[in-house]
């Protein structure tokens, strides 16, 4: 991303927060705040360059970047991390970002095999949970790294055959 926010910040620290040790210091969870916002801000202005200045792409622009104008609370920022995930879905400058500041192997499986799991249930569901869209994001990605998703579709029979007896 092109005007993206200034040194290499990895993915899992805007996902995650500081370390247990700095939690109730709430110097640390303003930074992680504003350190998401920041990025927010710079998904949408990408979203003007890709899109181009049509109507619904500043509406788009717009509505992300009142994400990133949030208050700092636990459902602002949850709010803010899952934008930031749905960023990492959709556009492959985000994905180039995060890959180049050094968690290439947890941000490709983010990309490539968690969140095209998790992301269509999650908008399915009208995006009600941010807060349980990050962690199950998280907890895939860093729990069970590599392990096929989703995959009771690929053992079905690919004719009419019927399922059981």
């Amino acid at each position: 991303m092109s005007g993206t926010p200034s040194g290499d910040v990895e993915i899992k620290a805007l996902l995650m927060g500081v370390a247990l040790q700095h939690r109730s210091v709430d110097a640390c969870a303003l930074h992680n705040s504003q350190e998401l916002s920041t990025h927010i801000e710079a998904i949408s202005d990408l979203i003007g360059r890709v899109y181009g200045e049509t109507p619904s792409a500043q509406h788009a622009a717009s509505a992300v970047l009142s994400i990133s104008q949030l208050p700092d609370g636990f459902h602002e920022i949850a709010c803010k991390r899952a934008t930031l995930l749905l960023a990492l879905h959709k556009e492959a400058a985000v994905k180039d970002h995060f890959t180049s500041s050094g968690a290439d192997v947890f941000v490709d499986d983010l990309a490539t095999r968690v969140l095209p799991f998790t992301t269509p249930r999650f908008l399915q569901h009208g995006a009600q949970s941010p807060a349980q869209y990050v962690l199950l994001n998280i907890i895939l990605a860093e729990m069970w790294a590599g392990e096929k998703l989703g995959t009771f579709a690929s053992t079905l029979p690919t004719t009419n055959e019927p399922l059981c007896c």
